[in-house]
């Protein structure tokens, strides 16, 4: 809500997040409140006992900051890694589960892909892949909007 004015957008939901996406770029420098009310329920019919209710003020300008890798799982030149570790990667803000796919986030040994799956929570801070790994293999994970970062794990 914009004041008392409903702001149109989509509702999406992801297990146990939902996540609301306005139709157009919000005023800049403008109070919000986001409502989930007690029509909520989880999946045997129990609603939520109250609704839950926050609120924001915008900035005056769109996010221009790209989000930057603040830390993986695996650190970087890490050796004795478990042969069955998930391999991750956390963000300085949320990034769009659409964008993380096996194409713009892969694990190398050397120059042959290792299959894994990626998985991510929407619109989270955080993603990891499970691969099958090799014991004593060195691996690069790159995470392709963010090139210049790469990061090389020995499992």
């Amino acid at each position: 809500m914009q004041g008392s004015t409903p702001v149109s957008g989509t509702v999406n939901y992801n297990g146990s997040g939902v996540t609301f996406t306005p139709a157009a770029t919000l005023t800049p420098n403008t109070f919000y409140t986001a409502t989930i009310t007690t029509g909520a329920q989880d999946l045997s019919g129990k609603a939520l006992a109250n609704p839950y209710v926050w609120s924001w003020t915008t900035g005056s300008a769109p996010d221009v900051t790209p989000p930057m890798v603040v830390s993986t799982i695996n650190a970087n030149g890490a050796t004795n890694v478990s042969t069955n570790t998930k391999v991750g990667a956390f963000f300085t803000e949320a990034i769009d589960p659409s964008t993380i796919t096996s194409t713009t986030f892969t694990l190398m040994q050397g120059t042959t892909p290792v299959a894994g799956t990626v998985k991510g929570v929407a619109f989270a801070r955080n993603l990891h892949a499970d691969f099958v790994s090799n014991w004593l293999t060195r691996y690069t994970l790159q995470h392709l909007p963010q090139g210049s970062k790469i990061w090389q794990v020995m499992l």
